[in-house]
């Protein structure tokens, strides 16, 4: 008994270190060939449950233990079994060709069924997105599978759309040169693909221009931010107004002096 004990211990503390190891091993490898490699957690996972199995098939043998009676005594406990495990193994299943096809990967940004945010891992049975707004969702890859799946921005640039509205009294072809400035000033926006300006349309209280340029993902953000500080500060140097919303209210029925005289 106590023999068995050690050896079930020193299998169980061999296994752990063993899969450190090889984890590394195989990480480093995988970056060698490809360093955009975002499936870490999958990777980890999947090499626990290969190596947790080798472990229990012989921690079994030292106790001396076989499944064979237990598996052919199953009967109609397995069939009963077999239904339950139905929804499970549809997202196993599921889950071993989202990771072989590479559909969903880590550190992803892409909606899946109305549901948006980032991949945080993939797993073999539920894929965990963390949405915009910091919650965690858990969604069972049978779903992910069969639902429609948007990536936001697969490639390392992302195009971002900036609406810029000027009052009517602004001379249009002084307001795109101080846009294309302010495009080619910023660094944070992409000169390839080139920044394009098009006119919107006439608003109720402005003339309407959207800036389309593109910048790396991780600036998706601050470069809003950026070059709309930079549009105002030109605007203003160069006394372009842009305007507030404005509403004109007509009288009907009375004149001027009567509504006057009234009051």
């Amino acid at each position: 008994m106590v023999i068995k004990v050690v050896l079930t211990v020193l299998t169980l503390a061999i296994s752990y270190v063993l899969f450190k190891q090889v984890y590394k091993w195989l990480l480093k490898l995988i970056l060698k060939f490809n360093k955009e490699f975002r499936m870490q957690n999958t990777l980890k996972l999947i090499l626990g449950i290969v190596i947790s199995i080798f472990v229990l098939f012989i921690v079994l043998d030292i106790w001396d233990v076989s499944l064979l009676p237990l598996i052919t005594g199953l009967g109609i406990g397995g069939i009963v079994a077999g239904f339950a495990l139905q929804e499970p193994l549809s997202n196993l299943v599921a889950g071993i060709f989202l990771l072989s096809s590479g559909t969903v990967k880590e550190g992803e940004v892409l909606d899946i069924g109305g549901t948006a945010g980032t991949v945080e891992a993939v797993y073999l049975n539920h894929t965990l997105i963390k949405t915009f707004d910091g919650k965690r969702v858990y969604i069972p890859n049978k779903i992910v599978w069969n639902e429609r799946i948007t990536h936001y921005w697969p490639g390392p640039v992302r195009r971002v759309s900036l609406i810029v509205g000027v009052s009517y009294d602004s001379d249009l072809k002084k307001v795109i040169e101080v846009l294309e400035r302010a495009l080619k000033d910023e660094e944070m926006v992409e000169k390839d693909p080139e920044p394009s300006i098009i006119f919107k349309g006439f608003g109720s209280s402005s003339i309407d221009f959207e800036l389309r340029f593109w910048v790396k993902r991780e600036n998706y953000f601050p470069a809003q931010n950026a070059l709309g500080l930079r549009v105002k500060k030109y605007f203003d140097e160069e006394g372009i107004e842009i305007p507030f919303q404005q509403v004109d209210v007509h009288l009907k029925g009375d004149s001027d002096e009567s509504v006057e005289n009234k009051n």
